[in-house]
């Protein structure tokens, strides 16, 4: 079971020149394969006019990783497969890399474009800040305001955190923690990826 992760903080960018072909890697964290499909193609719609937009991710579930990557038009294993393996070789998870390519008038072969795709996808990953992700449980709790200290207690004991506390007639505290208790009802019961710089 996938329960801790690196993955990158935010969205980053850099670009090589391969005999005058520019190679654009965008990066970006995305936790489900949702998000990263939209990322590619909101990269590949600003990159309309490259002559390819090849991609991978690697998204973690509850047990294993969905992975994905394209060619996008070039010669089959040249660039979606070498984006995804420099990622499983840099062990992050939870990303999504999008590399657009101008193509510069010298063809470079097939081993030619795999080291291509592959150090661009390498200096976009060692250029991001890396965090280390946890998969906790997020939820509210509903509770009277005597019972409001408690509930706080259990969020710093479980290694938690609280988010947010609502005021009411009752309080009601949303946060996140390694566990669920089983003295205070709980409401709106989600697992979820949660970050911390490394």
């Amino acid at each position: 079971m996938v329960e801790v992760l690196r993955t990158v903080q935010s969205m980053n960018k850099t670009q090589i020149n391969v005999k005058r072909s520019i190679f654009t890697a965008y990066i970006d964290r995305c936790d489900t394969v949702e998000k990263a499909k939209a990322f590619i193609q909101s990269v590949s719609k600003a990159n309309r006019d490259a002559t390819h937009n090849c991609w991978a991710y690697r998204v973690a579930s509850d047990n294993e990783f969905s992975e994905n990557s394209s060619d996008a038009g070039e010669p089959s294993g040249s660039a979606g497969l070498p984006i995804l393996n420099t990622l499983r070789k840099s062990n992050l998870g939870n990303i999504c890399v999008v590399v657009s390519r101008h193509f510069g008038g010298v063809k470079l072969g097939i081993r030619g474009l795999i080291n291509a795709y592959s150090e661009v996808t390498r200096q976009v990953v060692e250029s991001s800040k890396i965090i280390t992700l946890r998969r906790l449980f997020k939820m509210s709790i509903e509770v009277d305001y005597h019972s409001l200290g408690r509930v706080i207690d259990f969020f710093k004991r479980t290694e938690g955190q609280v988010l947010e506390i609502r005021h009411s007639t009752r309080a009601v505290v949303t946060g996140v923690s390694t566990t669920v208790p089983d003295q205070f009802t709980v409401q709106d019961l989600e697992k979820v990826w949660w970050g911390s710089s490394s």
